[in-house]
């Protein structure tokens, strides 16, 4: 929540004033590990926030014909110390043999090939182990979770160019010809990539967040045939809420009870234990707006000084009880 942005300067502040909470392959093998992992997107019903669904050629086709899908990522990024790439995704319907892989300009580094393991893992961290075969993966039907495609599992693309290089990957792709697999849909949401070994403590950083929004600019569905690719509702995810206690021994506060002629101000201030706030993201407040629905200035106060929303325009946030924002 980016709330207040607090500045180096103010190292100790004593005060804060009442504050809005501103707030068709066959895979080859496939293993269960005994040991699970720490699930590192969101379960359960925000699972897949945001995330669009693609869906295969509705027939099969006489002749080559590729369905390909982009998802790139929200920045450009060197991936040459990169161990693996995780793909959120959900095989809503269908089996059907995907090549996937990451992109580097026209080049393509993926699952070509056939007999390297890659994994999928549920949100419960339980891992399975499966192999290519045809340069293409099957997820199996239904499949809800994490794929991880191990980069020494994957290989260059055989028509790549001499300027081939992980030094600057765009996103991930997934492809598929029509002539063998059609008629699935799958949804593919955010992506992330790990440095070390995923499942013995491997470090997690996600690349594409679609917690904020749908991205639609981000995605390509295109060559040879261009299939469909729908977004939903943009939804946010909703936040834990922080406070258990509702407004427990909590004072109100009135207004004054006629408008004034002149300038009034009404001014309070909660008080707390001096406090360094030089690194902190945002403040929370609890508070219930009882009756009316007044324009208030809100922040904190450092000796007589006061950092608050005093710049139009500036994002703040209402977290409800069930941990919707808005």
């Amino acid at each position: 929540m980016n709330v207040f942005k607090m500045s180096k300067t103010r190292n100790v502040l004593s005060k804060v004033m009442m504050l809005l909470v501103v707030l068709v392959t066959t895979v080859l093998c496939i293993r269960v590990n005994a040991e699970t992992i720490e699930y590192p997107f969101r379960k359960g019903e925000e699972a897949l926030l945001n995330a669009p669904t693609w869906q295969g050629a509705s027939e099969q086709a006489a002749g080559d014909t590729w369905q390909y899908l982009e998802s790139n990522i929200d920045t450009p990024m060197d991936f040459t110390n990169v161990t693996a790439v995780a793909i959120e995704i959900k095989m809503v319907s269908g089996n059907p043999g995907l090549m996937f892989g990451i992109r580097n300009y026209g080049d393509r580094y993926g699952t070509y090939g056939g007999g390297k393991p890659f994994y999928l893992v549920k949100e419960d961290g339980q891992v399975t182990e499966i192999t290519n075969m045809y340069d293409s993966i099957n997820l199996g039907d239904g499949f809800k979770g994490m794929l991880v495609l191990p980069m020494s599992s994957m290989s260059w693309v055989g028509w790549a160019s001499p300027n081939k290089s992980l030094s600057i990957i765009q996103g991930v792709f997934i492809e598929t010809n029509a002539v063998y697999n059609w008629n699935f849909a799958l949804q593919i949401g955010e992506i992330g990539y790990y440095v070390g070994d995923f499942q013995n403590g491997g470090e997690f950083t996600k690349i594409k967040d679609l917690s904020e929004e749908l991205k639609e600019s981000s995605y390509y569905n295109g060559l040879g045939t261009k299939t469909p690719l729908t977004f939903p509702e943009l939804v946010k995810p909703q936040k834990a809420y922080p406070f258990e206690n509702e407004l427990q021994n909590s004072p109100i506060w009135y207004g004054d009870s006629a408008g004034a002629s002149a300038d009034t101000w009404q001014f309070l201030e909660s008080m707390f234990t001096a406090t360094d706030l030089s690194s902190a993201y945002a403040i929370a407040v609890e508070i219930k707006a009882v009756q009316g629905n007044p324009g208030f200035t809100f922040g904190i106060e450092n000796g007589g000084n006061r950092y608050g929303t005093y710049i139009d325009g500036q994002k703040l946030y209402l977290v409800s009880k069930d941990g919707s924002v808005k």
